[in-house]
């Protein structure tokens, strides 16, 4: 701090001023509320006004907005700044002074509430932008993120991600990192929404290209990369190294961080995750725990406050999707017992983002109706998409000629959605789905040849309970076709469904054991 305020009291010349002023809000963007850098930045207004430096004034003045923006005591202050910026920049004809005034006139109405205020000012904003042929980059990339989150927040509309993108490429090259990461911060949600596992990918490598870099960073950014980073490996079901990073942030966020409504968000949306990957590593006590806590956090007036309203419909849905995992996993589930549950899950999928393994296992075990299976499958959701030939698989359970039953499964799973970047655990989902009724009809020699190739890669397979039910249905497949030690290793499955609290696949494995050695019996 001493180091710039000497800077500052060398300057002598208005070019001298912006160049100091374009290095200073980098710095400043970086770090949270400081009186430090307040009281650096008054001192800088007293030297622009002695320069009679008007442009650089309101470049102050938007830098000085920056630090107390999220501050609602100051809102009135923040008002009477706005208006003489945009006073001296007519003046000056600054067209992106004005856009900047416009910009943070806009965000302001908005966390007030007035929407249709909000609405107008960036509308000036951006116009005040297009005015210049070849604006100032930064003035063009900060008032563009706003229109994106505009676009985001108000329509959930997917086309802010194109702007997005771009905003993070600049905030990245100049080093806005807190904008950078507030920018990724929706791009995952876009990614998340429309199903884009590349790009999730390439932002944890982008976030994390230079380590270096990264270990300089505030501890509340490193926070939130750490969630981002998560959320992108959770996508490609790498739940080992999505779990170590939702760690990482929580380390970091589960002290002071989450107390600020800006960081409360992303605690929040943090521990619905971490519920996730717990859940389907087979952690389902702490996925409990943690759905309490989340439950607790949601009905806090503050943290409600602070979350934006697509956190407030996704986060509670995620839950109720865990919940209905965790509870589908046990002895004695019945869908009846869970009616208020399944309606709300239902009635929460067209507008949200679901995980791919939990939506499945909601669509095979809530029992739908007809109705609401086709429902489903016509939707436009692209979670929907991702999983309908599952729906397609549980639509033809409806078709009650048994001979023609196996052929519909397998046309049903073979049209699953021809995706690149299909995951090997939603792979092995839609075989072990298949699997499943061959045995049912008793045509166990079909089931070995499928099943093989995961023999060797089931460390592949982190989701627990699915890891085990595969590996019982190769030692059925490999029984089948001669092995003798099939049943004592699918006992080992068994077992392990005891130990992790698998109740309702062990009572399943057991029913299914029993109609081998019927079989077998029948067959002497």
């Amino acid at each position: 701090m001493e180091n710039l305020i000497t800077k500052l009291d060398k300057i002598i010349s208005r070019k001298d001023m912006e160049s100091f002023l374009d290095k200073l809000r980098v710095i400043i963007s970086n770090s949270k509320y400081d009186m430090n850098n307040i009281r650096l930045l008054e001192k800088i207004i007293e030297k622009c006004r002695l320069l009679n430096d008007k442009k650089s004034l309101v470049k102050t003045y938007e830098i000085k907005i920056s630090q107390i923006e999220h501050l609602f005591d100051k809102i009135p202050e923040i008002f009477k700044i706005v208006q003489e910026m945009k006073e001296l920049s007519i003046e000056i004809e600054y067209s992106e002074g004005l856009a900047l005034s416009y910009n943070i006139e806009w965000y302001i109405e908005k966390i007030q509430g007035n929407k249709e205020k909000s609405r107008k000012a960036l509308e000036e904003s951006i116009n005040h932008i297009k005015k210049n042929p070849n604006p100032e980059k930064y003035a063009h990339y900060i008032c563009n993120y706003s229109l994106a989150i505009e676009y985001w927040l108000e329509d959930h509309n997917i086309k802010s991600g194109s702007i997005l993108e771009e905003c993070s490429n600049y905030f990245f090259k100049e080093g806005y990192y807190r904008s950078l990461i507030q920018s990724l911060g929706i791009l995952i949600i876009i990614y998340q929404q429309t199903q884009n596992k590349k790009k999730a990918i390439k932002i944890s490598q982008q976030i994390f290209s230079n380590k270096y870099l990264f270990t300089q960073l505030p501890e509340d950014v490193q926070a939130i990369a750490y969630y981002l980073a998560g959320v992108g490996q959770l996508l490609i079901h790498n739940l080992r190294q999505s779990e170590y990073l939702f760690n990482e942030s929580y380390l970091l966020m589960n002290s002071k961080l989450q107390l600020s409504g800006y960081y409360s968000y992303y605690y929040v949306r943090l521990l619905s995750h971490l519920t996730i990957v717990q859940a389907l590593q087979g952690k389902l006590e702490q996925s409990i725990e943690h759905i309490k806590k989340i439950e607790e956090l949601i009905e806090d007036d503050f943290i409600r406050k602070n979350l934006d309203p697509y956190s407030r419909k996704q986060v509670p849905h995620t839950l109720n999707l865990v919940k209905f995992y965790v509870y589908s996993r046990l002895y004695g589930f019945s869908s009846k017992k869970v009616q208020l549950l399944i309606k709300l899950i239902y009635e929460g999928i067209e507008n949200n983002y679901s995980d791919s393994i939990l939506l499945s296992e909601f669509i095979l075990n809530a029992e739908l109706n007809y109705k609401q299976l086709v429902k489903l499958k016509e939707s436009n959701n692209s979670s929907i998409y991702r999983i309908q030939h599952i729906i397609e698989y549980v639509l033809t359970k409806t078709q009650t000629n048994k001979e023609k039953r196996i052929e519909l499964f397998k046309d049903a799973l073979s049209k699953k959605p021809k995706l690149k970047d299909f995951t090997f655990v939603e792979k092995a989902f839609s075989d072990l789905c298949l699997v499943n009724e061959l045995f049912i009809e008793k045509r166990y020699l079909e089931i070995y040849p499928i099943l093989i190739k995961y023999q060797n890669q089931l460390h592949r397979i982190e989701v627990l309970e699915l890891r085990v039910f595969m590996e019982a249905f190769i030692q059925v497949g490999a029984f089948k076709n001669g092995d003798p030690l099939g049943p004592a290793l699918q006992y080992m499955a068994i077992k392990k469904c005891r130990n992790y609290g698998f109740s309702r696949l062990e009572n399943k494995l057991l029913d299914y054991l029993d109609v081998q050695r019927t079989d077998v019996l029948q067959s002497k």
